[in-house]
């Protein structure tokens, strides 16, 4: 089960800085759980995932989502998350968490690296995943290519989400096996 899966998975392999600034395993909170099983119903229903979650600061939904599509794209090859933040410093706080992840996995399972950059993870061949960050300030946002997993974070704050938003979804098919997360406190 994909659950009890993905949750020790976590608590075993993700590594996170907790609130005093220790290295610790990512074990899911109560609000993480709540949005995992809400998500889970889509997912076992052979749904393509999408959610709009309203959130409070400091629950860990960015976390958990990051989370979950860097467990999906160590899982299946060939497949693209992205992930979009209202300005340059939250991509680069929520894309620093997944590269903490990359780095910090135990070597028997790490996937190995076609390269990393300050935008990027790419997983080497055969397996092909990628990871990406992106900024909502930019003027085009997606657009032209594939992505399986859409993590929209800090919603309420993109300068022109309507169209930012419109042209990057057009780049998640609307099959099972993809995701569309929107998280944003309130404006």
């Amino acid at each position: 089960d994909f659950q009890y899966d993905f949750v020790n998975w976590c608590a075993y392999n993700l590594k996170i800085i907790d609130m005093r600034g220790k290295l610790v395993g990512l074990d899911l909170n109560d609000a993480q759980l709540r949005v995992h099983a809400t998500l889970e119903l889509q997912r076992k229903a052979n749904l393509p995932v999408r959610a709009i979650i309203l959130k409070a600061r400091r629950e860990g939904v960015s976390t958990y989502t990051e989370a979950r599509f860097f467990y999906w794209l160590n899982m299946l090859s060939n497949r693209f998350a992205c992930v979009a933040s209202a300005d340059i410093d939250g991509s680069d706080k929520i894309f620093s968490m997944t590269k903490l992840f990359q780095k910090q996995m135990p070597a028997s399972i790490a996937r190995e690296t076609a390269y990393s950059s300050r935008k990027e993870i790419a997983f080497a061949e055969p397996h092909r995943s990628k990871f990406l960050v992106q900024t909502a300030g930019k003027q085009v946002l997606g657009r032209g290519g594939l992505t399986h997993f859409f993590h929209c974070s800090e919603f309420a704050f993109w300068e022109d989400a309507r169209t930012q938003f419109g042209g990057a979804a057009q780049e998640v098919p609307d099959y099972a096996d993809t995701e569309i997360i929107i998280e944003s406190t309130a404006n």
